[in-house]
């Protein structure tokens, strides 16, 4: 499997290699961390009732709200290889309170408004916030995993610019 940062960033092998390869044990921690938390096949889920399609539709919003086209454009095609789950495409567009997003389950709703809390204002977020996502129908580790996972997308997303704009220097 291609590299997901190298692929956000639109590097080459030997772009890859310049400005990844002095740090490999990051980049293959990155690509595991990726791996476990998004996985290809939906018999890898690990949590169960957090289902692929709603962990990709998470990273796909997580990525539009950090205003990155590529990144949006990877976990759109990803999400879009699930046909049962093609509503969940319009959700990424227009968040929880408009358009598509007034459609979406109580549960698809309270998990997009916390993915547009954490990354616009990840430090007002409160216990209020947590017992929403339970009262939705959330469990904690499924919680837990919608965290770290808009927390994964933005590292990526800072990852990839950083290195858009190094391989501009190569």
């Amino acid at each position: 499997m291609t590299d997901v940062i190298d692929a956000i960033s639109g590097l080459d092998t030997a772009q890859s290699v310049a400005l990844r390869g002095h740090r490999p044990d990051v980049v293959s921690s990155a690509q595991a961390s990726y791996e476990a938390l998004l996985p290809q096949s939906l018999d890898a889920d690990p949590v169960p009732g957090f289902a692929l399609p709603t962990r990709l539709l998470v990273a796909a919003r997580s990525a539009r709200l950090e205003h990155s086209p590529a990144a949006l454009a990877h976990y759109s095609e990803r999400l879009s290889a699930h046909p049962e789950q093609s509503a969940l495409l319009a959700f990424v567009e227009s968040g929880p309170d408009r358009g598509a997003g007034l459609l979406a389950s109580r549960r698809e709703r309270a998990i997009l408004r916390h993915v547009e809390l954490l990354v616009a204002r990840p430090a007002a977020t409160t216990a209020s916030d947590l017992d929403a996502l339970t009262a939705a129908g959330l469990t904690p580790a499924e919680i837990v995993v919608l965290s770290q996972i808009v927390a994964f997308v933005s590292f990526q997303v800072r990852i990839a610019h950083g290195l858009t704009v190094l391989k501009g220097t190569l």
